[in-house]
Protein backbone atom coordinates (compact mmCIF):
# COMPACT_ATOMS: atom_id res chain seq x y z
CA UNK A 1 0.00 0.00 0.00
CA UNK A 2 1.24 3.00 -1.22
CA UNK A 3 -0.87 6.01 0.65
CA UNK A 4 -1.20 9.74 -0.50
CA UNK A 5 2.87 10.27 -0.61
CA UNK A 6 3.60 7.28 -2.80
CA UNK A 7 0.05 8.14 -4.91
CA UNK A 8 1.16 11.35 -5.55
CA UNK A 9 4.34 10.41 -6.96
CA UNK A 10 2.11 8.01 -9.26
CA UNK A 11 0.19 10.56 -10.54
CA UNK A 12 2.81 12.99 -11.41
CA UNK A 13 4.10 10.12 -13.12
CA UNK A 14 1.14 8.94 -15.03
CA UNK A 15 0.77 12.96 -15.91
CA UNK A 16 4.31 12.65 -17.89
CA UNK A 17 3.57 9.20 -18.86
CA UNK A 18 4.28 8.36 -23.17
CA UNK A 19 4.40 4.65 -22.73
CA UNK A 20 2.59 3.17 -20.03
CA UNK A 21 -0.52 1.53 -20.97
CA UNK A 22 -2.13 -0.03 -17.58
CA UNK A 23 -2.13 1.22 -14.27
CA UNK A 24 -3.61 -1.43 -11.51
CA UNK A 25 -3.50 1.01 -8.40
CA UNK A 26 -6.37 -0.98 -6.50
CA UNK A 27 -6.32 -1.34 -3.20
CA UNK A 28 -3.29 1.49 -2.38
CA UNK A 29 -4.81 3.25 -0.11
CA UNK A 30 -5.37 6.37 -2.00
CA UNK A 31 -6.83 8.79 -0.67
CA UNK A 32 -8.31 12.69 -1.67
CA UNK A 33 -5.08 14.08 -2.71
CA UNK A 34 -4.16 11.25 -5.02
CA UNK A 35 -7.67 11.07 -6.49
CA UNK A 36 -7.81 14.99 -7.24
CA UNK A 37 -4.14 14.54 -8.72
CA UNK A 38 -4.68 11.53 -10.82
CA UNK A 39 -7.60 13.39 -12.28
CA UNK A 40 -5.21 16.30 -13.45
CA UNK A 41 -2.96 13.15 -14.80
CA UNK A 42 -5.69 11.89 -17.10
CA UNK A 43 -6.05 15.30 -18.23
CA UNK A 44 -2.65 15.55 -19.44
CA UNK A 45 -2.08 12.05 -20.41
CA UNK A 46 -2.75 10.59 -23.87
CA UNK A 47 -0.96 7.06 -23.44
CA UNK A 48 -3.14 5.39 -20.49
CA UNK A 49 -5.79 2.49 -21.68
CA UNK A 50 -6.65 1.42 -18.15
CA UNK A 51 -6.78 3.09 -14.92
CA UNK A 52 -7.84 0.75 -11.96
CA UNK A 53 -8.50 2.92 -8.54
CA UNK A 54 -10.34 -0.07 -7.43
CA UNK A 55 -11.30 0.60 -3.18
CA UNK A 56 -9.49 4.09 -2.65
CA UNK A 57 -9.54 5.45 1.14
CA UNK A 58 -12.39 7.95 0.72
CA UNK A 59 -13.53 8.93 4.40
CA UNK A 60 -15.09 12.21 3.29
CA UNK A 61 -15.01 15.08 0.46
CA UNK A 62 -15.09 11.68 -1.88
CA UNK A 63 -17.44 13.37 -4.53
CA UNK A 64 -14.82 16.04 -4.56
CA UNK A 65 -12.30 13.96 -5.13
CA UNK A 66 -14.50 11.78 -8.05
CA UNK A 67 -14.99 15.22 -9.30
CA UNK A 68 -11.61 15.78 -10.18
CA UNK A 69 -11.36 12.48 -12.33
CA UNK A 70 -14.47 13.39 -13.89
CA UNK A 71 -12.69 16.93 -15.02
CA UNK A 72 -9.92 14.96 -16.64
CA UNK A 73 -11.85 12.34 -18.39
CA UNK A 74 -13.40 14.96 -20.37
CA UNK A 75 -10.14 16.32 -21.64
CA UNK A 76 -8.89 12.18 -21.93
CA UNK A 77 -8.82 10.69 -25.58
CA UNK A 78 -6.74 7.30 -24.55
CA UNK A 79 -8.66 6.12 -21.41
CA UNK A 80 -11.09 2.99 -22.18
CA UNK A 81 -11.25 1.70 -19.06
CA UNK A 82 -11.68 3.23 -15.33
CA UNK A 83 -12.87 1.29 -12.29
CA UNK A 84 -13.24 2.60 -8.99
CA UNK A 85 -14.88 -0.28 -7.48
CA UNK A 86 -15.42 -0.25 -3.35
CA UNK A 87 -15.50 3.59 -3.55
CA UNK A 88 -18.36 3.84 -1.45
CA UNK A 89 -19.52 7.05 -3.60
CA UNK A 90 -23.10 8.06 -3.64
CA UNK A 91 -24.90 10.01 -5.80
CA UNK A 92 -24.69 13.76 -4.62
CA UNK A 93 -27.80 14.95 -7.47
Amino acid sequence: KVGDKGGLALAQMLSVNTTLKTADLANMELGHQTLTMMGIALARNSTLLVLNLDRPSLFSRQEEAVEHVAMGLRANQSLRSLSLRNASLRDRG
